[in-house]
Order: C-alpha cells, then structure tokens, then sequence
C-alpha cells in the first residue's frame, strides 16, 4: 500500500471534503461558463469595400484597388494582400497573423487607406470591414403581420427596434425586406432644348437642398436665435419645383423633367408560409451568454407582437439557443451515462460495494 493510499484512507473525511469541494467547483464553472453555439473567434482579417459608380473593371483596378492594394501592403503586420475588380466596386482583402490585436491592425489599415484618399476619384468613398463570428445573428424571425408593408416596417423602427437594441446583452437589431423607395429625375432632352436648360446645373442645385444652410444669428430681446435659410425636399411636388435657369428665365424642373417616386429594386426576399413578409436579425454583444439573451429577445418579442397588434406575427427561422441547449443536454446525458458504467465497471471487478 502507498504511501498516498495509507494517507486517504487515514483521512477520509479530509478526502470526502476535498471531493466534494471539487464537485462543488466544477459545478459552479459549468454554469458560470458562457453558452455558446460558435467560439468567439476573431478572424484575422479585413476587407476594405470601395464603390466607384459607372466605372469598368479596368479603370476599377487602375485608379482604385492598385492604389489601396499599395496602402495597404505597407502596414505593418499584413501577411496578405488579395483584391477583386469588378464593375462599379473593389474589395480589397488584407490578413494578418493570429495573435495580433485586432483594433490595433484596424486603425493601422485605416489610417493607411485615409492617407490615400486625395489620390482616388473624388466619388470613391472605401469602407474597411472587420469581420468576427460574433457578429453572426442569434436570433432570425420573420415578421408578418395585416398591416401594409410600409406601416409594419416603420413600427418595427420606432416600437420593435428600440425595445430589443435595450434588452442587456444586444449590439443590435437590423430589419430587412422592407421596400425602400427612391425619386428619380429622368430628364426631357426635347424640353431641355426648347427651354434651353443646362442639366448639369441640376449636380449644383440638389445638394442645395440636403439640409437647411446656416445664415448667422439674431439677437432679439436679449436672446440669441440661430438663423438657417433653405429648406429640405419632402415630397415629389418639391422636386419638381425645384428652379433651374433657362435662357428666358427660371424654369422649374418638372418642365423638363419626369419625376418620380418609385420603389427601388429589391435586394432581399422574405416570405412566410408563401406570404412576404419582413426579416428581423438580432445580434449579441461579445461578452454576453447566447442562451440568455434568446431567451430574454423571445420574451420581448411576444410583447411587441401584443404592442404591435394587427395580428403581428413573429416566426423564428434561425435560434441558436435551442442548438446549445439539446448540445448541453446530450452532454449532460453522456456524461451522466459514463459515469454509470464507470461505476458498475469497478463494481463487477471488484465485486463489492463498500470499495466501489
């Protein structure tokens, strides 16, 4: 007999404490540990997104990625550099050793491609993606409901977002599916010529019209009044009143032009059961626990549906939580199972119960 063996057996109790110690622990780290579906794993990589509208492949490489692929390719840290030309875009894709701090190499790259800005098309605006899996939604619902399209997607905005972006735990919520509609000015030549207009007074004029212009103060009994001069766009009527300069006078707009307000083409389908309908998408922050967070978006969504009325519906098509939550049980299960058999093993060796 060792002396280890000779020291438990002298001090069982001491031994049953330390056991029963060691169960308690074990317990308590289980449930304190984060449930997960996906490991919290940053990707070491980013991608810098640039749009250069009406442009071709070539001219695309030539005066946008080249540049940004030169950029970027000078941080230090970057291990690859991988680009993609295409009509109107670029994607730039730069990675780098796991290990490095992910914000570190972020401000780097973005540093890198502002100092390149002044030698882009003045049009061409790059937008530098970092991705982690954190970022993948935990909870995906479809939303149906018996009010028009327009009217559920602007309550969801101001009723359903804002309930589920305060619920602890979430980044944010994103709706989409929902029609976005946009005006379009489609120009008359023939008028433009019998009135003599300019289009491109039309690129000097509309952002005239994007915000109010500050024009000073006044001070009136004592007080001091911002003054602002110009007002926005609200409908198509203002569009079309809109005065441009003809050789005869001001003209307005809808004399030489076809304005519309019209849908713009849809990126994203949802359908529920056959029906459209709208997609609602729920990510977590990265510190937060998957399973309680579902939990607490699925209780604030059964009230926002009874908020919402109008036979509102909310159909989950993706929900990690019941994925982590039959992972942990089958777990529970297996584990529970194998120590069963563990004990019966030692009881059928040693065939008796007071050792075992």
């Amino acid at each position: 007999m060792t002396a280890l063996t000779r020291l438990a057996l002298g001090n069982r109790a001491v031994v049953v404490l330390a056991t029963l110690i060691t169960i308690g622990l074990g317990v308590f780290c289980a449930g304190a540990l984060r449930q997960e579906l996906i490991p919290s794993l940053t990707i070491p990589g980013a991608t810098i997104v640039s749009t250069y509208p009406g442009a071709a492949p070539e001219a695309v490489e030539r005066e946008v990625t080249e540049r940004i692929e030169t950029a970027v390719q000078g941080v230090t840290g970057v291990t690859q550099v991988d680009s993609t030309s295409a009509t109107n875009v670029s994607q730039v894709t730069a990675q780098w050793e796991y290990g490095e701090n992910r914000s570190e190499m972020e401000s780097k790259i973005r540093t890198a491609v502002d100092g390149i800005k002044a030698q882009l098309p003045s049009d061409v605006e790059p937008q530098l993606l970092v991705g982690t899996f954190d970022e993948v939604p935990i909870v995906y619902v479809a939303v149906s409901s018996d009010l028009p399209a327009p009217q559920l997607a602007a309550t969801l905005k101001s009723v359903g977002i804002p309930k589920l972006s305060q619920l602890e735990g979430v980044r944010s919520a994103d709706l989409s599916g929902e029609e976005v509609r946009q005006v379009t000015i489609t120009t008359r030549q023939a008028d433009l010529d019998r009135l003599e207009v300019d289009p491109s007074q039309l690129q000097q004029v509309l952002p005239m019209y994007t915000a109010p212009i500050p024009a000073g103060d006044i001070t009136e009994a004592g007080k001091d009044d911002n003054v602002q001069v110009g007002k926005t766009l609200t409908s198509v009527d203002d569009v079309k009143a809109i005065q441009l300069q003809g050789t005869d006078g001001p003209v307005s707009l809808g004399d030489v032009a076809d304005v519309v307000d019209a849908p713009v083409e849809q990126t994203t389908i949802s359908r529920v059961n056959g029906a459209p309908s709208l997609a609602l998408s729920v990510t977590k922050n990265q510190d937060a626990n998957t399973v309680t967070v579902a939990k607490e978006v699925r209780e604030a969504l059964d009230d926002i549906s009874a908020e919402i009325g109008s036979n509102t519906k909310f159909t989950t098509i993706f929900d990690q939580a019941p994925l982590i939550e039959q992972s942990i049980h089958d777990l529970t299960v297996e584990g529970g199972l194998g120590l069963v058999m563990a004990i019966l093993v030692i009881l059928v060796f040693l065939w008796a119960i007071r050792p075992t």
